[in-house]
């Protein structure tokens, strides 16, 4: 049972943190009436001239962490599952290639038969791989560290995956490269092409992907239904769904 919870302190309170997963009975439901029925009772004593900035929230608005949790704390109606296990936060999309990694170096050493091994007539494997039982990795494809292939993906001839996320149902052509980077569902990459992404080097700043609306150092990104041309180099770029890329693009959001 937890006695007390604090969003973010500023000074130490416990050795433990909330890895934002959360389980609710419908319970919560009344929990969130009733402390929205209380903040309007105090709105509603406070003179017309205190409201100012600091009530620019509506009194229908709430913030989990900050409202309801430490109200469920307090009220000792909040458990909480404690694990020695890694976890890593993910914010964005940049986050998930290295919490993908991190995911499968643990698999490999406590799920016996999760990860892909090599073996003679088929791919070079090399650290932590999952290739999912219905994709297809010829032969002389080298694939890892760090790579995740799901359901019915080919991967051609030459074909070298490093650091990545590949969804369902992509195709990746003869001696194309993807580095540091995920290519969404049903996508399409030429022969000789490369995707690539820079790497996560440890620093927060690469669990972010833009800034300002501008593409920063961080891994590279294809939405669902992309097309990359033979030959062609996405180089740190963010590629929304059913784009058709035919030449080189560097450090660009193609929307």
């Amino acid at each position: 049972m937890a006695l007390h919870y604090v969003d973010k302190p500023e000074t130490y309170i416990s050795d433990l943190a909330s890895t934002g997963v959360y389980i609710f009975t419908n319970e919560i439901f009344d929990h969130i009436d009733k402390i929205l029925a209380a903040r309007a009772d105090e709105l509603e004593k406070l003179p017309k001239k205190a409201f100012h900035d600091d009530f620019d929230r509506t009194q229908d608005s709430l913030m989990l962490e900050s409202d309801v949790l430490p109200n469920l704390a307090s009220n000792k109606k909040l458990g909480l599952y404690i694990t020695q296990d890694f976890w890593r936060q993910i914010k964005t999309a940049a986050s998930a290639v290295p919490a993908n990694g991190l995911y499968l170096n643990s698999a490999k050493q406590e799920i016996p038969g999760y990860c892909a091994e090599g073996k003679e007539g088929g791919p070079e494997i090399v650290g932590a791989v999952y290739i999912h039982p219905s994709a297809v990795v010829d032969p002389s494809a080298k694939i890892g560290p760090n790579v995740s292939i799901h359901a019915k993906s080919h991967i051609g001839a030459g074909v070298r995956i490093k650091d990545a996320i590949i969804l369902d149902n992509v195709i990746i052509k003869d001696n194309a490269a993807i580095i540091n980077a995920i290519v969404g569902w049903g996508g399409k990459i030429g022969r000789w092409s490369r995707v690539e992404g820079n790497p996560d080097n440890g620093d927060e700043k690469t669990d972010q992907v833009t800034s300002s609306g501008v593409k920063i150092d961080s891994i590279c990104i294809l939405g669902q239904d992309i097309t990359v041309s033979d030959e062609a180099f996405v180089r740190n770029s963010i590629v929304l769904p059913h784009k058709h890329i035919s030449s080189d693009i560097h450090n660009e959001i193609i929307m």
